[in-house]
C-alpha cells in the first residue's frame, strides 16, 4: 500500500540518522522533536546485547535510534501510512537489525479499525481494518525472542496489550506512554505486579533539550523552519506566560504521562 504518496515528504538528519517526515502530518514533527531533542525516553540505558520490542513504532524515530545501540529491534506499527514511513526510515538508515511487524496489538486476536495517521493514530469504530494479535502470539511467530526492553505508545490500548504479554521474564526496562489517569494507575500497578520499580518521568529537563539543540543545531533549525518555528514560538510564549508548554505533561490538567519501569 502506497498511502504516503498523498503526503508531501521532506528529509531531516539527526547525527548519524536520516528520517523522512510528512510535511502535512504535524505529529511527525512532534514525535521527532520529542524523542530526539527533548529525549523523552532518557531513563533507558540500552545495551548492545538488548532485544527491544517497540510497540506503536509510528514512523520509526525510536526504532532507528535504538537500532544503533542494541542487538535487535522488533518494531510493531498497525497504521498503514505510518508503517510505510517506518519501513522507509529503517531502509534509508541501512538498519539490518530491525524486524517490522504490521499488526495492531490487543488482548485477543481481533480486527481493529484505524481512522487517522501520525502519532495520534488509534483504534476507532470505523476506518481501515487492521488485524490485531496479542504480543505473545506475535513473539511466538517471531520464534520467541527474549525481549529485554519494551517501549509502548498505543493511544489507550496499553492494558489490553500488556494483558496479552506473559513472556516478560527477561524484561529489564519498560517505558510506556499513557493518556489518562485511569490507564496510568493500571499500568503502574501492572508493572509493580511484574516486580518492577516504577516512576513517572514525564517532565522534561530544559537543560537536556538545550544540550541536544546545541549538539544538533542544523537539524533543529531545519525542522523548525519546515514547521514555521512552532516549538520556538510556543516555548517563548510559555516563558512569558501567554501560552501552554510545548511539553504536554507540563500543562495543568494534562493526563499524558511517561511511565518508566526497571528491574534492579
Amino acid at each position: 500500500m502506497n498511502g504516503n504518496r498523498f503526503f508531501e515528504l521532506y528529509k531531516v538528519k539527526f547525527g548519524k540518522l536520516k528520517f523522512v517526515l510528512r510535511q502535512n502530518v504535524v505529529d511527525d514533527y512532534w514525535v521527532f522533536e520529542g524523542l530526539l531533542f527533548a529525549d523523552e525516553y532518557y531513563p533507558l540505558r540500552l545495551k548492545r546485547s538488548d532485544i527491544v520490542l517497540d510497540v506503536g513504532a509510528n514512523i520509526g524515530i525510536f526504532t532507528c535510534k535504538a537500532a544503533l545501540e542494541v542487538n535487535h529491534v522488533y518494531s510493531i506499527e498497525p497504521e498503514p501510512n505510518n508503517f510505510e514511513l517506518l519501513k522507509k526510515n529503517v531502509e534509508i538508515n541501512g538498519l539490518k537489525n530491525v524486524t517490522l511487524i504490521n499488526y495492531a496489538v490487543s488482548d485477543v486476536e481481533e480486527t481493529l479499525y484505524f481512522k487517522h495517521t501520525g502519532g495520534s493514530a488509534k483504534a476507532a469504530k470505523n476506518g481501515i481494518p487492521i488485524k490485531a494479535k496479542t504480543i505473545d502470539s506475535i513473539l511466538e511467530e517471531l520464534g520467541n525472542p527474549k525481549i529485554t526492553v519494551l517501549k509502548m505508545d498505543i493511544e489507550g490500548y496499553e492494558m489490553k496489550a500488556l494483558s496479552g504479554f506473559s513472556k516478560y521474564n527477561y524484561i529489564r526496562e519498560i517505558i510506556i506512554e499513557t493518556h489518562s489517569k485511569e490507564l496510568t494507575e493500571q499500568v503502574i500497578n501492572k508493572l509493580f505486579q511484574w516486580g518492577m520499580t516504577v516512576k513517572d518521568v514525564s517532565h522534561i529537563k530544559r537543560s537536556r533539550v538545550m544540550k541536544n539543540i546545541i549538539k544538533h543545531p542544523i537539524s533543529f533549525l531545519s525542522i523548525e523552519r519546515k514547521n514555521k518555528f512552532w516549538t520556538l514560538k510556543q516555548t517563548l510564549s510559555y516563558f512569558i506566560g501567554h501560552g501552554k508548554s510545548p511539553v504536554a505533561a507540563d500543562n495543568e490538567g494534562s493526563e499524558q504521562r511517561i511511565i518508566y519501569g526497571t528491574k534492579n
